[in-house]
């Protein structure tokens, strides 16, 4: 009996074992990246000048949290850390990625907040790191004139320095989907989502480590943003704007991933460099202009240096910006996406600068030039010729058109215009270098239909047609000895199918149909 016991105890001893085992065996159960919430660790600095004591600090602290609960809700768990270090006490832009290892330990995010005095009220700034791809964000500046609304402006400026984090899925043509983490946790309120239409990530380049332990690599791909179209709960479609036509490439020697990193407009300047390929030559003189998306009016920036650059001041725009630069601000050298702000250090791009292209392009503008001023000159006359036809002032009219006659004719224009495109042309074909772009060739079309448009002797001819039959009515009493008819005044201007004045021959009745009428005595005929 006592035996039979200690079987049975045996095995449900055995049992309890392999249950145990495979217990341990059976891997734990993975939350879904959209239901993963953000670990935030704060470190919160306050400048003496802004006259914040321990107490202060402990209320503004409390109220904030409130906010933060009632706003955001589930995506955000955050923990104000009370400890001093590098971290509080370094400049903002002194900040380098080393210097959050301390801070990283535990957390996805990592923010550095600053509060200082600003005259009667306070400013604020802050950045991130982001612990999974060691990524600072930019810097981010605001103002709290209002102390009893600290607490909000914090929040606000929380909401701008989070950057959230997604996997970047299958990309098409200039598409591309993405799986935003905490996109399906529950927020307190619509200030509080994760994601939202018009929201722009930074694609990043992950690159497994060799060997067991090592370290992932993380490249930037310049350039190049996801903006959000629309969202299908926590999958957001992006499209896609790079500079590069396939940015989110896979063929590489190397396997690699790709994630993608929420970015706003930091409120520090965009320094800029542009130099010519080969020769990095400075591109200096050329203007930059920006646009918001691809259908936005296109603002000008300024012009580059004399050593190629040129400065995006702060808060110059507040979300994508396409840049383009231009030479001859005409012809696009380079054209990319930007988000402003984004990095303090300096970039360089390098231009193709087109000398012939560019110089083609200054010869259509002094044609142009000459064109309008021409135009110009010509709606005078006309405006004096419509005078005179008013007053049948014949002989005015007729000095009006010799002066005409001695304008650069229309032909003088086209001609020079074709010489101009067949020696472009030939030269291309010679030098194998791209000189009649689809810019080139767009403006050489615009001023051809200028100078077929405008420069129409149409008008001018009409007149001279009405001067020459007030001639033949004049001339015919003369023969017939009876005096002249009174002349037919051409039609108005207002009837011109142009916009100078015409006089259609069937406004003038014709001198062979009119009877001759019969002087009154003592009358002289002409």
């Amino acid at each position: 009996m006592v035996r039979t016991r200690l079987l049975v105890g045996t095995i449900l001893m055995l049992m309890a074992a392999a249950a145990s085992t495979t217990a341990a065996e059976k891997p734990a159960p993975v939350t879904p990246i959209d239901r993963q919430p953000y670990a935030i660790k704060a470190y919160l600095a306050i400048d003496p000048d802004a006259r914040i004591d321990t107490q202060g600090r402990a209320v503004l602290v409390r109220r904030w949290a409130k906010l933060v609960d009632r706003f955001v809700g589930a995506p955000w768990d955050l923990s104000i850390v009370a400890e001093e270090g590098p971290l509080t006490t370094l400049p903002l832009d002194a900040l380098l990625p080393a210097t959050f290892d301390d801070a990283s330990e535990g957390g996805d995010k990592v923010w550095a907040l600053r509060i200082v005095g600003e005259g009667s009220g306070l400013a604020l700034s802050g950045r991130e790191f982001d612990t999974a791809t060691g990524r600072l964000g930019p810097i981010h500046r605001r103002s709290a004139p209002y102390r009893p609304d600290l607490p909000r402006d914090l929040l606000e400026l929380a909401l701008e320095v989070f950057a959230p984090s997604a996997v970047v899925g299958e990309s098409f043509a200039k598409h591309v989907s993405i799986t935003v983490r905490g996109a399906s946790l529950e927020t307190a309120s619509p200030i509080g989502r994760v994601v939202k239409p018009g929201s722009v990530f930074q694609p990043l380049r992950m690159i497994p480590g060799k060997g067991k332990g090592g370290k992932t690599l993380v490249l930037e791909i310049p350039f190049s943003y996801l903006q959000v179209e629309t969202l299908e709960g926590p999958v957001a479609r992006c499209t896609i704007s790079s500079i590069y036509p396939n940015p989110l490439t896979k063929q590489m020697v190397q396997a690699s991933s790709f994630v993608a990193l929420g970015l706003s407009p930091g409120k520090s300047p965009t320094h800029l460099r542009f130099v010519s390929k080969g020769d990095k030559v400075p591109a200096a003189g050329y203007v930059l202009t920006a646009r918001t998306g691809a259908e936005g009016i296109p603002r000008e920036v300024g012009m580059t240096d004399r050593d190629g650059r040129i400065v995006v001041p702060a808060g110059f725009a507040d979300s994508l910006v396409i840049l383009r630069l231009l030479a001859g601000n005409v012809e696009p050298m380079v054209e990319f996406p930007a988000m402003l702000g984004e990095s303090s250090r300096e970039r360089t791009i390098t231009i193709d600068p087109k000398p012939q292209t560019v110089a083609f392009e200054t010869q259509l503008d002094s044609i142009r030039d000459t064109v309008i001023d021409l135009v110009a000159i010509r709606a005078r006359f006309e405006a004096r010729l419509k005078a005179r036809l008013e007053g049948e002032d014949w002989t005015a009219i007729d000095a009006i058109l010799k002066e005409v006659s001695e304008l650069p004719a229309k032909a003088t224009f086209t001609e020079q215009l074709a010489k101009m495109k067949d020696e472009a042309a030939h030269l291309q074909a010679k030098s194998k270098v791209p000189i009649l772009t689809k810019t080139a060739q767009a403006e050489f079309s615009d001023v051809q239909n200028l100078v077929d448009r405008y420069l129409d002797d149409e008008t001018f001819n009409a007149y001279r047609d009405a001067v020459d039959r007030y001639r033949r009515e004049a001339a015919a009493p003369k023969k017939a000895g009876a005096a002249p008819p009174a002349p037919s005044k051409p039609a108005s201007a207002a009837t011109a199918k142009t916009p100078a004045p015409q006089a259609p021959a069937s406004s003038v009745p014709d001198p062979a149909k009119t009877p001759a009428k019969t002087p009154p005595a003592g009358s002289i005929a002409f």
